[in-house]
């Protein structure tokens, strides 16, 4: 992904598309004033479904990743908790509904998304504090010409 978004790019794979909800998430907290910590408080107690996926507490499965970004199916997963990383090529390959089939590449691994939207939550409070330190200077520059 490009270091700036337009509405031309696109959000293939899952962890993209993961990452662009998280940071959604972290700004319209910080544009609503609710801070870091409360938004993670938010998460873990009003979204417990997805708190749950995230972290597999009462499910089977939960939300792994594989390495090329890409959401690793149940059947596959079940596979791979049973043989460890040695799985062979069919192991790692599911077909989905449409009838595509995919190989899943290793490592397979979680993200943990209270880290990630604190992590989001403070670099864009730092680029609005940054932005409103550039205003200032331009305001205070202009009062004085």
């Amino acid at each position: 992904m490009a270091p700036h978004w337009t509405v031309d790019t696109p959000l293939r794979r899952d962890s993209d598309r993961r990452q662009a909800l998280v940071e959604i998430d972290a700004l319209v907290a910080l544009m609503l004033g609710i801070p870091a910590e409360e938004l993670c408080t938010v998460y873990r107690t009003q979204f417990a479904v997805l708190y749950d996926y995230d972290h597999g507490q009462s499910r089977r499965t939960n939300y792994f990743y594989d390495a090329n970004g890409r959401l690793v199916p149940t059947s596959v997963q079940q596979v791979w908790k049973k043989k460890g990383d040695y799985l062979s090529w069919s192991d790692r390959t599911a077909t989905n509904a449409s009838g595509h089939e995919y190989s899943y590449e290793l490592p397979f691994q979680t993200y943990d998304r209270e880290a990630d939207m604190t992590a989001a939550y403070q670099e864009f409070e730092r680029r609005l504090a940054l932005m409103r330190a550039e205003r200032s200077v331009d305001a205070e520059e202009k009062s004085v010409s």
